[in-house]
């Protein structure tokens, strides 16, 4: 049974090269059932208590744009809103110089999850 709510997103990516030693990422909120979400980018394991939000309030069907970041070791936590409880978590990701990636938050049978795309590299 599909949502009456849920419709096709379409997003152009950003092939370009990131800037020099960088890599980029766009995030992308594709769950109807959770709502608006803050996104944390943090070292793994990291608690989000005294960390502001890396994107807030990205809403259903919206996307970020490419953030730049360093190469090396995140965890991406999906949280609602103004909020500290961590609904969706990414695990542990490495990312290296020149990727360009997008992270999709979904739903999935039983809960919440997310899906790294390799736009280019």
């Amino acid at each position: 049974f599909a949502s009456p709510s849920l419709a096709p997103i379409f997003l152009t990516d950003d092939n370009s090269a990131p800037s020099s030693g960088q890599m980029k990422l766009r995030v992308v909120n594709a769950s109807p059932d959770l709502g608006s979400l803050d996104v944390y980018v943090v070292s793994p394991g990291k608690s989000l208590q005294g960390v502001s939000p890396t994107v807030s309030n990205l809403g259903f069907q919206s996307a970020t744009t490419y953030q730049s970041l360093a190469p090396g070791n995140y965890e991406i936590y999906f949280t609602a809103a103004k909020q500290k409880t961590i609904l969706i978590d990414s695990g542990a990701l490495i990312f290296r110089a020149t990727q360009i990636r997008t992270l999709v938050a979904f739903d999935a049978t039983g809960g919440y999850t997310s899906a790294l795309l390799a736009d280019m590299n």
